[in-house]
């Protein structure tokens, strides 16, 4: 409403007598066309993009895994200069270097990881090993 007027004003978006859709796409998105397309070819358009299906229940939130990322890139930044050189100034590269059980020598020589660190175990299939260590209750 107006102060001076009890019926209210709408408010006006000009164009310009341009449209601002992309009116090639017109037949695209009209079910009508989509659905006589079927009934002549018996089949529904293409998706353009492949589906992604994935079981991502265990995975980190957005938040979670950025700061992840930046306190793993800013681990990698204060490492030795030779180092990070080694990598091609790249902590992906780092990540799978250390991921491979046949480098764990020249790791421990680029003083990456301890003589007595344990290398992790590859994960097991859901449900085998998964036991709980003795003497811990079971919720």
């Amino acid at each position: 409403m107006t102060q001076f007027a009890d019926t209210p004003t709408r408010p006006r978006l000009s164009t310009n007598g341009k449209k601002r859709v992309q009116q090639h796409h017109r037949d695209d998105a009209d079910i009508n066309v989509i659905v006589d397309r079927w009934r002549k070819t018996g089949r529904l358009p293409m998706p353009t993009k492949d589906e992604l299906y994935a079981d991502l229940t265990d995975v980190d939130d957005y938040l979670t895994s950025k700061l992840k990322i930046e306190y793993a890139l800013e681990s990698f930044k204060r490492l030795p200069i030779k180092l990070q050189k080694r990598f091609d100034h790249e902590p992906g590269e780092l990540l799978r270097f250390l991921d491979n059980p046949d480098n764990r020598t020249e790791a421990i020589d680029l003083g990456l990881i301890e003589k007595d660190e344990p290398v992790p175990d590859s994960p097991t299939p859901s449900g085998e090993g998964d036991e709980p260590p003795a003497g811990d209750p079971v919720t």
